[in-house]
């Protein structure tokens, strides 16, 4: 910031900053925790059923009781995302804990299962948004110098009623984490005056969270990459703090380790390994590359591959593959195969991917560029319609699992039929979020865009001053496209992928207030000389 920037940063009440702090943050977690007040309850997706039976089970074993059964529960013909359990009489039973375990972490688990079914529901929506709180009041004060209750509040407010914070911090899912894991990068980044102790815990957040998700620890490898570059680049070398890389690369040293651990354990306790299903084969394969290779290898030769027992059946999404979302016709699926069958596909998964892209790399590239483009600008909350009442009438079975356990729902376990999770409140929200979400991108990028042109001509040297902010945007975006990339082109597109993220730009263009304010200035002044 310049100096004149900085003199006239309002000045922090009086009073023991520790003390304000904490005032804020308890008072921003109950803000946070609003729209899930409003909705009655916390807000659910079907994979917290998987959190809380591997949660239930790792208790289980620890305590010495009998393990989880391996049979789960069911799941219906039109699943709506990723991660679900195979229909009952489908699965075969066999290592279904083991498929899901890999990606599903045991911290979040044992988090959701234990305070779900032993405190309360409601203890996860306060535990995430205390937390939530913290980075943001820290952010807020570290990277753009606010410090007043007044606008730091007001900021926690807009970011709980009009980003996906609202919901993501609500949501009974470690999606939220990845927006704390940025958050808690972008300040060993950028941060000027960070605290011993606020370092180990960001690097302590930074490591959990990585463990929570795959996703996140490719994501944050991303990042300790973006950091290293900078290092190496004349302009942005100054920005980043000197030590963040090393203190980044060790916690991620330490989530993979534990990860590790947590694998052998697994195994030695069970006897079957940890394994996720074949993502990266059924994203290939549903990319059409995947599809017209096994196509024609399997006419050449049936015994090419495993996966020509699903040659010549029609898959809707990547998700069919998987999980037999079309079980009713017929259609074979990865996870109701026989476990010999599994495993040969998992054998195969990396061979079938490297010969389906060499065979078509220009159909792979326009895929995954279309998917990563899809899934950057794809920040709804749709998944507020997947809740406890859809999982209950279609999901559980006779087993209500989790949502025996949920807060104001005793009328719903009665009545199934009597409820339903699509509301005006529901629809209104998610329009708003989505609506907000995309015209706070679009200014981003628009900034962004103005922002760098003016910086590279010679009227720009007065902005030198902002370079740190300037830096800070453009590692925003990287890990936004990055992220798109991980989850859309590797995965599979789906709104709470981006959205998980994506408020992190309006808090960012928050911070970027008083930047923004000198650019303004800075642009006007250029348009007044040559008017």
């Amino acid at each position: 910031m310049t100096s004149s920037a900085s003199d006239a940063l309002p000045r922090p009440v009086p009073g023991p900053a520790w003390l304000q702090t904490l005032a804020l943050v308890l008072a921003g977690a109950i803000i946070l925790m609003i729209p899930a007040l409003i909705h009655g309850r916390p807000f659910h997706f079907v994979d917290f059923n998987q959190y809380y039976l591997i949660g239930e089970a790792i208790v289980e074993k620890l305590l010495g009781a009998p393990a989880a059964p391996e049979s789960p529960p069911a799941v219906p013909a039109d699943a709506p995302g990723p991660g679900h359990a195979p229909a009952a009489g489908n699965a075969g039973g066999d290592g279904y804990f083991s498929l899901i375990g890999a990606g599903r972490s045991p911290l979040y688990s044992v988090f959701g299962y234990v305070l779900a079914s032993g405190l309360s529901m409601w203890l996860i929506c306060l535990v995430q948004a205390l937390l939530g709180a913290w980075l943001i009041v820290r952010a807020l004060d570290l990277l753009g110098g606010l410090r007043r209750p007044g606008p730091v509040l007001a900021s926690l407010a807009g970011l709980a009623a009009l980003s996906s914070l609202g919901f993501h911090v609500n949501l009974l899912m470690p999606d939220v984490f990845a927006g704390y894991m940025v958050i808690a990068i972008l300040l060993l980044a950028f941060a000027p005056r960070l605290s011993l102790p606020e370092t180990l815990f960001l690097a302590a957040l930074v490591s959990a969270s990585a463990f929570l998700h795959k996703s996140m620890l490719v994501l944050a490898l991303a990042a300790l990459a973006l950091m290293v570059l900078a290092r190496f680049w004349r302009w942005s070398r100054p920005y980043f703090a000197r030590l963040a890389p090393a203190w980044l690369l060790g916690a991620l040293a330490l989530s993979m380790t534990v990860q590790a651990l947590y694998g052998f354990a697994a195994e030695k306790l069970t006897g079957d390994p940890l394994r996720s299903p074949p993502y990266l084969m059924a994203r290939i394969y549903d990319d059409g590359p995947g599809q017209l290779h096994l196509e024609q290898a399997c006419r050449a030769d049936p015994d090419a591959y495993a996966l020509c027992a699903f040659s010549g059946f029609e898959y809707t999404t990547h998700n069919d593959l998987i999980w037999g979302s079309n079980l009713s016709s017929g259609t074979p699926s990865f996870i109701s195969s026989p476990p010999d069958l599994r495993q040969a596909m998992l054998d195969e998964q990396g061979r079938f991917v490297l010969k389906s892209v060499t065979a078509y790399p220009l159909t792979q590239l326009l895929a995954t560029t279309s998917n990563t483009i899809r899934q950057f600008f794809l920040v709804s909350i749709d998944e507020i319609n997947y809740g406890a009442v859809l999982i209950l009438q279609q999901y559980t079975a006779d087993d209500p699992q989790a949502l025996a356990h949920t807060p104001g729902f005793a009328h719903c376990l009665a009545e199934p039929d009597s409820c339903t999770e699509e509301n005006a409140y529901n629809r209104a929200w998610n329009s708003l979020v989505t609506a907000t979400a995309l015209a706070s991108l679009t200014f981003l990028l628009c900034l962004l865009g103005v922002w760098t042109l003016f910086r590279i001509t010679p009227s720009g040297a007065s902005m030198a001053s902002q370079d740190r902010y300037l830096c800070l945007v453009w590692a925003l975006l990287l890990i936004l496209l990055a992220n798109a990339f991980i989850c859309g082109a590797t995965s599979g597109v789906h709104a709470r992928y981006q959205a998980r993220l994506v408020w992190l730009v309006p808090l960012c263009l928050i911070v970027l207030q008083d930047p923004v304010r000198v650019l303004a200035d800075r642009l006007q002044a250029r348009y007044r000389r040559f008017a």
